[in-house]
């Protein structure tokens, strides 16, 4: 019974990958997708529900340029790039690693993307992964050994969400397992989640945290992890640079900090609130709230931490008004019409929003008997209505 309730959650996790891109192409809807916040290594980016795209602090290599963007469905904040995913499942980028041997305008069928340090990963619809940027990097682990780490993900298969910070990437299978690339060593972020039910990963610097289905969360790697052993009731986690941030399910955060981490910053997340989604950069911290807005704690250094006056909650522009008449919004006015005001006048079938506007032929700022009338001139050919 477990494993069929880890098969269709994680079945579940593929489809919502999938969600915003096909909810995209609608025709003549205007564009709205989820929004989302992303906190790299100084600098915040927001995706609005319209497809814009917002982003506040350190912009020294032009990682926050991205107010010409549109039709967005996803963004990810590196350490100093920004990556956007389209909804035809292409791939924008800004900021340093933006072209060159880090060109992404060659992706396509992309329906998740990943921004680490010096390298985007991006996860395919048939569950491959693709990556460009760095391919190689040494690294003096705990024990003091200098070892060479590669970044390939070329023969990842059956990945239903990737995930990537510093030096590590690490991919979930939909079988629940994990496969990792970049620094592990000895494979312990491998080792450490196998058997153990993931339905969701996040990448921190050379560690890993997991979510397992039953809401608990585990976390492995080469340095001192955040200790997540005791946190119940978790639905999201994220991983910075020495942090680990989780969100329960009633809507409030929980932190974890490794040895580096400033202890003040994680004080500020006892205030929270009605919290939807949260992201974990180097030292500050973002939470979407349900209302749309974005709070942050932690080191302001750049201003990644301004976020107080955002709303990724943009309201889609009000519909094509109906013409008068047209109340049952057809294209054309009819029997049907007039049958629609009758029962609005009779409080019956009360209309609303076009539909009312539309009912209003003589346009007095009410709906009576004399619509009705105005309609069965229009219908009989006797006075037009437009």
């Amino acid at each position: 019974m477990r494993k069929k309730v880890l098969s269709l959650v994680l079945a579940a996790a593929l489809v919502m990958a999938f969600l915003p891109v096909l909810n995209a192409a609608g025709t003549g809807a205007p564009f709205q997708t989820e929004p989302m916040i992303s906190a790299g290594y100084n600098h915040t980016v927001g995706l609005k529900s319209d497809g814009t795209v917002i982003a506040v602090g350190n912009n020294k290599d032009g990682q926050c340029n991205v107010s010409n963007w549109q039709n967005i469905v996803a963004v990810s904040a590196g350490d100093t790039h920004t990556v956007g995913l389209k909804a035809d499942g292409t791939v924008v980028a800004v900021g340093r690693y933006d072209t060159g041997p880090y060109n992404m305008s060659s992706w396509q069928d992309v329906i998740a993307i990943s921004a680490g340090s010096g390298y985007t990963v991006g996860l395919k619809s048939d569950g491959t992964v693709v990556k460009v940027g760095w391919d190689m990097k040494m690294n003096r682990d705990t024990d003091g050994v200098i070892r060479f780490y590669s970044f390939h993900v070329s023969d990842w298969q059956n990945i239903v969400a990737v995930s990537s910070k510093g030096d590590l990437i690490i991919g979930l299978k939909a079988d629940g397992t994990v496969v990792t690339t970049g620094v592990d060593p000895y494979g312990r972020v491998q080792q450490r989640f196998y058997r153990h039910d993931i339905i969701a990963i996040s990448a921190g610097n050379a560690y890993a945290v997991g979510l397992k289905a039953d809401g608990t969360v585990v976390s492995a790697g080469d340095i001192p992890t955040p200790k997540v052993s005791d946190w119940k009731d978790i639905i999201a986690v994220s991983a910075g640079d020495d942090i680990a941030v989780a969100l329960k399910a009633d809507g409030t955060v929980v932190a974890a900090a490794g040895m580096g981490f400033v202890p003040y910053t994680l004080s500020g997340l006892l205030y929270w609130q009605n919290i939807i989604a949260v992201s974990a950069g180097s030292a500050h911290i973002v939470g979407l709230k349900a209302d749309g807005t974005v709070v942050a704690v932690g080191d302001n250094q750049y201003g990644q931490c301004n976020v107080n006056g955002w709303n990724l909650m943009v309201n889609p522009p009000n519909p094509p008004q109906r013409k008068l008449g047209d109340v049952t919004g057809t294209g054309t006015v009819g029997a049907s019409d007039i049958i629609a005001v009758k029962l609005h006048v009779s409080h019956i079938e009360p209309l609303t929003g076009a539909a009312l506007l539309a009912a209003d032929v003589d346009q007095n700022g009410s709906v009576d008997a004399r619509d009705i009338t105005a309609l069965k001139l229009h219908v009989a050919s006797i006075v037009s209505i437009w």
